[in-house]
């Protein structure tokens, strides 16, 4: 592949690409019936001697974007103006995970995932795919250079942040650095049971139709908007906002949207049974028996940005005799049968332990990975409805509780982005609608931490600018590590980074 020149298209800009050899292989199943896994390694002709291997998206099925057509998404978050990995000199790889298309499904819906019923084509979507297209790339890429690669990465959003964290836990000796953003790090919370507890959990009356987000939404920021020094439309004191609506802290969060008498008398307030089911989508879900690596339960959903287009919706309204569907139907209760009003954890507990165990990225101990020099940058999104941050605070948090925060602060970074959604990794503000900052250099502070040993910022700056030149910035806010929240000074301007401090909740 030649050389590229920058160029703009349709306020699109495409930065300049170096020449580079881009090779598309496959790499074949033991068993006959199980789905190719299908790869792309990208390798410039001036190469820095490292590897990045980039992680999927959704359910996967399709070669990272980052690799083929859109190379500013290797990994999200990154600048518009900052050079893709590609050339800045790193090999970039990934596969399409070892099957082809499939969505995710939900209740009430089909399964177009029937590859995930064949083991062979499950383990490789759950850890095998990644060390197997590794071992390729590094194959090849010493096939091409002539020499071994320098240093090895892993950078992933989403799905790809789950696969990020599953090689650290599974294969440590790997990797050098490991970037991990917005991971669904709980594949069988996130894609079999979240979906399907808070259907059940709407049932009949307690259904909550779109209209009604914004009343949740406007009751929130009244109770966290200011919480941070500042009424600016984001509740960047996230922990506390979290514990403001956590039933098992505050039963009664809600009652100033309570409907008159509890019963619903429009879309300006919540009734009784609509009030129990939000306050089921902020508790915390209790499993009664163990999942991998002992975990009990989850916590619930996060708070702060309640809009009808970045919240847990159920699309319509659920009976008991909707069917479960999705991937629950096909992979845990085997059934097309199968109703929310059958459902229960304890009915499918042999199942769904198994499938933890095989896909949850849930191991607190990453002593190996930080014994063989590992670096790792995690980042969350304080707004994501997609995957859940309150799970990945509470995995850090056993993180420290296995390791010790001493050494857990010698290799991790655990950064949390106030108010940007999930896909994509941006997000608005809901009160006045501008873009949330959202743009760092992830690439420069991985790789400058492994090369130099010097860590990151306590607060690197993320800011909100212009997608194509001048790349003019409008807004930045610093992204302060967790627990900490970015809290104004009281003074200066609300756009600048410079009037927050990062502050205990």
């Amino acid at each position: 592949m030649p050389a590229s020149p920058q160029t703009l298209t349709n306020s699109q800009v495409t930065l300049a690409i170096a020449e580079y050899c881009k090779v598309n292989g496959l790499i074949r199943p033991v068993d006959p019936q199980a789905p190719n896994i299908n790869f792309q390694i990208n390798l410039p002709i001036g190469w820095n001697g490292k590897l990045i291997q980039l992680g999927g998206s959704g359910l996967n099925g399709v070669i990272p974007v980052a690799l083929t057509t859109s190379m500013q998404w290797g990994p999200e978050s990154i600048p518009p103006d900052a050079p893709y990995a590609l050339s800045r000199g790193f090999v970039t790889f990934g596969s399409d995970s070892g099957h082809q298309a499939g969505g995710r499904g939900g209740p009430g819906a089909g399964s177009p995932n029937d590859w995930a019923n064949n083991q062979e084509a499950l383990t490789n979507f759950a850890w095998a795919q990644m060390k197997k297209t590794h071992d390729v790339a590094l194959a090849v890429a010493r096939a091409f250079y002539g020499t071994a690669p320098r240093r090895v990465y892993y950078m992933g959003s989403s799905q790809g942040g789950r696969e990020a964290l599953m090689m650290a836990q599974r294969f440590p000796q790997d990797y050098d650095g490991i970037f991990v953003q917005v991971p669904v790090l709980l594949q069988t919370q996130w894609n079999l049971l979240d979906d399907v507890l808070r259907a059940k959990s709407q049932i009949g009356d307690a259904w909550i139709p779109r209209e009604k987000v914004a009343v949740i939404g406007r009751e929130v920021l009244r109770q966290c908007d200011a919480l941070d020094g500042l009424a600016d439309g984001y509740a960047s004191n996230y922990v506390a906002c979290n514990d403001r609506f956590d039933p098992a802290r505050s039963p009664d969060a809600l009652a100033a949207v309570r409907c008159e008498g509890g019963g619903d008398t429009g879309a300006d307030c919540l009734s009784d049974p609509q009030i129990r089911a939000v306050n089921a989508i902020h508790a915390r879900v209790e499993f009664g028996f163990p999942m991998a690596h002992g975990a009990t339960g989850v916590p619930g959903w996060t708070t702060g940005s309640e809009l009808p287009n970045n919240w847990k919706l159920v699309s319509s309204r659920p009976t008991a005799d909707t069917r479960v569907g999705g991937m629950l139907g096909s992979l845990v209760a085997k059934d097309p049968e199968a109703t929310l009003g059958d459902f229960t954890l304890e009915k499918y507990r042999t199942r769904l332990q198994e499938l933890s165990t095989l896909l949850d990225a849930s191991d607190p101990d990453l002593g190996a990975f930080r014994r063989r020099g590992g670096k790792m940058i995690y980042k969350v999104n304080t707004a994501d409805y997609t995957a859940n941050p309150r799970w990945s605070y509470d995995y850090y948090e056993r993180v420290v509780r296995t390791m010790g925060q001493a050494a857990v602060d010698s290799f991790l970074r655990f950064y949390v982005a106030v108010g940007l959604f999930h896909n994509r990794n941006i997000g608005t503000n809901p009160l006045t609608g501008e873009r949330t900052p959202s743009y760092v250099d992830f690439i420069d502070m991985l790789d400058t931490w492994v090369e130099t040993g010097r860590p990151p910022a306590d607060a690197p700056v993320l800011r909100a600018m212009d997608a194509v030149p001048p790349f003019a910035v409008h807004a930045s806010r610093p992204m302060c590590r967790y627990p900490l929240y970015p809290r104004y000074r009281g003074q200066g301007d609300p756009n600048d980074a410079a009037s927050f401090v990062c502050a205990r909740p």
